[in-house]
């Protein structure tokens, strides 16, 4: 399957935690949050590695950190301006014409109901004991979510209010005290 091999990824002859188990979760959960909070058909498109050559122009992004037993990491979910304008104004009922403290809010509510979603499935189906965490919200032309230098997947997604995607990188603990 093309998108699971996608997922399985090796560095440095090191099996990463970006895998399919790991990352479908969140997929799932992205695909019922839009569509039951703001009324939006989305799809993902295919993963990849973000490089310093790939990167997507974002105006808005929710973050916040991942904090298990053996690993740690981010997750962002990025948007530009148009997209996540228009799924504001779903999600609110009236035309959201600018970047708000109000919007700002939506970015935050969105990611901590994917964040929510895929951490009750990984702690149940895994046991990774993943911790609550609150999201931040960065905004602004043309920004960057910058994580370590850890390896960070890229899950694209297209929907009827336009393409915005999902941020993930994880690092092992035991790989960070070497």
């Amino acid at each position: 399957d093309g998108v699971e091999s996608q997922f399985n990824i090796e560095n440095n002859k090191k099996k990463q935690l970006l895998d399919a188990a790991f990352i479908q979760p969140f997929i799932d959960t992205t695909i019922k949050v839009f569509e039951v909070q703001a009324e939006i058909k989305c799809e993902i498109s295919a993963p990849y590695l973000k490089n310093p050559t790939n990167r997507k122009k974002i105006d808005i992004a929710g973050t916040l950190s991942i904090v298990s037993k053996s690993f740690i990491g981010t997750v962002a979910i990025c948007f530009p301006k148009n997209t996540f304008l228009k799924i504001c104004s779903k999600m609110l009922n009236e035309e959201q014409v600018e970047i708000t403290s109000d919007t700002n809010d939506a970015a935050a509510e969105l990611l901590n109901m994917i964040y929510g979603g895929a951490k009750s499935v990984l702690n149940r189906l895994h046991n990774y004991e993943i911790q609550t965490a609150l999201p931040t919200v960065i905004n602004g032309e043309s920004i960057e979510v910058s994580q370590s230098t850890n390896m960070t997947m890229i899950i694209p997604f297209l929907s009827d209010a336009g393409e915005f995607h999902l941020e993930i990188e994880l690092a092992n603990k035991e790989e960070l005290r070497r």
